[in-house]
């Protein structure tokens, strides 16, 4: 670890040991996050991001609000829980199924999430 080092026992601490100051966070997370092409983002969008990906794996909503810290489900399903495929998804299955029955001369038809639709 070195002889500047201080061991004052944090999670995410400097290369020395010590607190980390929030804008050279912010700062080195903007800039991981552009060389990634994934624009500029901001440490809570890191909250965000945990939410819905907990939530997509099947995490019940009451951990990942504790996960994050919250009392009540009520935040984190209103201001952290995003969709990570589209709402289209889950009407994909029983539509197929209504329109089936009379498709079945002719090859079925997908609608991508870009929303362009193309044949098999």
């Amino acid at each position: 670890m070195g002889e500047y080092w201080q061991d004052l026992g944090l999670v995410f601490p400097t290369s020395r040991g010590t607190l980390l100051d929030p804008a050279n966070l912010r700062r080195a997370l903007r800039t991981v996050t552009e060389q990634a092409g994934l624009g500029r983002w901001h440490p809570h969008e890191l909250r965000h991001s945990a939410a819905s990906l907990l939530s997509a794996a099947g995490v019940p909503l009451e951990e990942v609000a504790d996960v994050l810290g919250h009392t009540s489900t009520r935040v984190t399903s209103a201001t952290y829980r995003h969709r990570t495929t589209p709402t289209v998804d889950a009407a994909a299955g029983p539509m197929e199924a209504l329109f089936s029955a009379g498709a079945k001369a002719r090859p079925a038809r997908t609608v991508p999430v870009k929303g362009r639709v193309s044949d098999p």
